[in-house]
């Protein structure tokens, strides 16, 4: 996308009219979310995904999206709440659809989470949720001797 704010004028202009199919109208609201955090309005991307929840089931896009806006002001349990509501969302059989939103993302997005909230083993086990779906994956494989040498230090500090 070029310019931002054109794109974000053109998909406000297509949802200000009353009908139009509803995944059309869903990825609108997110795209148009995109939009505006580019243009640092975040109140703003805020609002538009709320209302994509408003239009039915709520999707994983969406949900992934809130809690990305939440982790950029390092609201980690809010952001947790979205990513976890994401992984709990079955995967659309129509629409726009970004199948690694509705597990691998979310796992990786909360184990950052349950990391900057201390906790560790929540943190842990969703990176190996993401190694479940993505053996050998470059960062989860990174996490994963991250939280060994933080659990083994733990366990050392209590034996001394």
């Amino acid at each position: 996308w070029g310019d931002a704010g054109m794109a974000e004028r053109a998909f406000a202009r297509f949802l200000a009219m009353p009908d139009g199919w509803i995944e059309n109208r869903v990825d609108a609201y997110i795209q148009r979310a995109e939009c505006l955090q580019r243009l640092g309005r975040r109140a703003e991307a805020r609002q538009s995904l709320l209302a994509s929840l408003a239009l039915g089931a709520p999707r994983a896009e969406a949900l992934c999206a809130l809690g990305d806006l939440e982790m950029e002001e390092s609201a980690w349990q809010a952001a947790a709440f979205w990513y976890r509501a994401a992984m709990l969302c079955p995967k659309p059989t129509n629409g726009f659809v970004q199948p690694e939103l509705y597990d691998y993302v979310p796992a990786m997005q909360l184990c950052v989470c349950y990391d900057r909230m201390g906790k560790y083993r929540l943190a842990s086990q969703m990176n190996e949720r993401a190694l479940l779906l993505h053996p050998g994956d470059a960062a989860a494989l990174a996490n994963r001797t991250y939280f060994e040498t933080r659990f083994w230090g733990q366990k050392k500090e209590k034996q001394g």
